[in-house]
């Protein structure tokens, strides 16, 4: 995770996005990005339970996914988080969550 964090500040640095990051409006085109490419993921997916003839292209999916995790680095960097505190909160979430579950929250 860190390499990907790592890349995507070179990535950035190289764009001259640098000094956007605790912007506002970088924040809100990150996020915009961010929703476009899931909703670009969910057009490959067969979703409409009413439609007979759907495809499910694995592969684009896979590539939209990707696409997101871009925009969500990003969005992470622009919170001032780097992939170690990700990580912290991913798994302190992750945990609360199944706690939640086994609540029957």
């Amino acid at each position: 995770m860190n390499e990907m964090f790592n890349k995507q500040i070179t990535f950035q640095t190289r764009l001259d996005y640098s000094s956007l990051v605790e912007n506002q409006s970088f924040i809100n085109i990150q996020s915009l990005a961010l929703i476009d490419e899931i909703m670009e993921a969910l057009q490959e997916t067969p979703w409409k339970p009413w439609k007979k003839q759907q495809l499910f292209n694995k592969e684009k999916y896979k590539e939209e996914l990707i696409d997101c995790w871009h925009f969500l680095i990003n969005l992470s960097l622009a919170s001032g988080m780097n992939a170690e505190e990700v990580k912290e909160r991913f798994m302190k979430k992750n945990k609360e969550n199944n706690e939640r579950q086994k609540n029957n929250y």
